[in-house]
């Protein structure tokens, strides 16, 4: 069972910070989900989690996760706790964005970056196939952050989402090269790819 008396202050002032918001708190359950920074999300109740640390330390003392569950389920103090529901969830969208990129095979990656492209160039989105529920873990653009859908049907990016959504071209065009952007996407957004990497 969960024991404050082994909590560190180090994991306890990470477990305050809002980056450690949950994506989904069952308090009836005493359990919670909370975003990874690879894009990964661990389940964890007061007894466990399935994050590394715990792994390699939660049989001496409880992870950042499990206290930050405690201070949620209010079993800990939690002043000076701060949170970010919806930042919390755009995190994991984009860090899930990236491991996808990353991992999957380059036809899956074009289809799903093509409107994103679009997107940050100022065009709009063009529904479809497009496995952007599957890169971005969400059912439907509706659900994400990083994404607002006007009355019209038109999808934009939140402007304050805009940098995170660019970080994931620099992703791309590591993975790809120069070469295979230029036959895979056309000019416009080679030229848009290549602006970011430079900028960077």
């Amino acid at each position: 069972m969960f024991d404050e008396t082994l909590v560190t202050e180090s994991r306890l002032t990470s477990a305050k910070k809002k980056e450690l918001t949950p994506l989904r708190l069952y308090p009836e359950d005493q359990n919670a989900f909370f975003g990874g920074s690879s894009g990964e999300m661990y389940f964890t109740t007061l007894d466990e989690c399935q994050c590394v640390d715990f792994a390699l330390n939660g049989r001496v003392q409880p992870c950042k996760h499990m206290i930050r569950l405690a201070m949620e389920l209010g079993l800990m103090d939690c002043s000076g706790m701060q949170s970010d529901p919806e930042g919390a969830k755009a995190r994991y969208c984009i860090n899930h964005a990236k491991d996808y990129i990353r991992e999957t095979p380059v036809a899956q990656m074009v289809l799903f970056l093509r409107p994103i492209c679009e997107l940050l160039a100022g065009g709009s989105y063009f529904g479809g196939p497009h496995r952007l529920d599957e890169a971005f873990d969400i059912n439907g653009i509706e659900n994400c952050p990083l994404f607002v859908v006007r009355k019209n049907g038109d999808v934009d990016i939140q402007k304050k989402y805009r940098k995170d959504l660019e970080s994931l071209l620099v992703i791309v065009r590591n993975r790809l090269g120069e070469l295979a952007l230029e036959r895979i996407f056309d000019d416009d957004l080679v030229e848009m790819l290549g602006r970011k990497v430079d900028n960077d």
